[in-house]
């Protein structure tokens, strides 16, 4: 490998790092041509990882990065969809369309696959992982602040769990439905249904809960929804 080749030239900025520079600037720039800046933030990441193992200064990465701040910022407000992407990464559903159209396509296959009818004379354990599917669909249902979606997906996934966990004694079959359980007593409470289901179905998480040792704070939450 170059880096090691090279040895201690690579402690000198002129036959250490420049080379390596000139190297990366050119892709750099090609593909932020693109534009694609997180492809090229990421091939500037892994050539600073192999050439910190290679020896490199920690000053001239110092250096380099103090004078790669005003030119990055410059950059991001230019590309306003960067910003855009990473504050549909933390709130989804406030996203505009534009930035979370990946995601919304993938909810949307996801839900194709969930919604497929059993198959005849189906396995109690093929249900499992539609299960597990309906079960982050709905969490990313909640997330999007679509409670009625979510609603349907974690019902589905209590109805392919309850009777697997009946037949099979398993803890993971056992903590999806208990999530599962968790997930919908909040649902239904964001939803404000009637009193006697939001509290028959926060009984059910809290009890879960409770044997599971689960989450203190959700636990009080529930125990709170249960109440009369």
């Amino acid at each position: 490998m170059l880096v090691v080749k090279k040895g201690e030239e690579m402690r000198r900025l002129t036959k250490g790092l420049l080379p390596f520079l000139v190297v990366i600037g050119a892709l750099d720039i090609l593909v932020m041509l693109e534009p694609d800046l997180s492809a090229a933030m990421m091939f500037t990441l892994l050539l600073g990882i192999i050439l910190f193992a290679g020896g490199v200064r920690i000053g001239h990465f110092v250096a380099l990065g103090v004078l790669l701040i005003p030119l990055l910022y410059v950059k991001v407000e230019r590309l306003n969809y960067v910003l855009l992407r990473m504050s549909a990464f933390f709130d989804p559903g406030a996203a505009p369309l534009q930035t979370s159209y990946q995601l919304r396509q993938s909810l949307i296959e996801a839900e194709a696959v969930a919604a497929a009818a059993p198959k005849p004379n189906e396995h109690l354990l093929q249900r499992v992982p539609r299960a597990q599917l309906t079960l982050g669909l709905g969490r990313a249902r909640r997330a999007m602040n679509d409670l009625r979606g979510a609603r349907e997906a974690f019902e589905r996934t209590m109805g392919d769990l309850e009777p697997v966990t009946h037949e099979y004694i398993d803890t993971s079959f056992q903590r999806r439905l208990g999530r599962a359980r968790v997930e919908l007593a909040f649902t239904l409470s964001s939803l404000g249904v009637s009193t006697p289901e939001r509290i028959a179905a926060a009984k059910a998480a809290a009890e879960w809960l409770r044997r599971a040792g689960g989450n203190p704070l959700e636990l009080a939450k529930l125990e709170d929804l249960g109440k009369e």
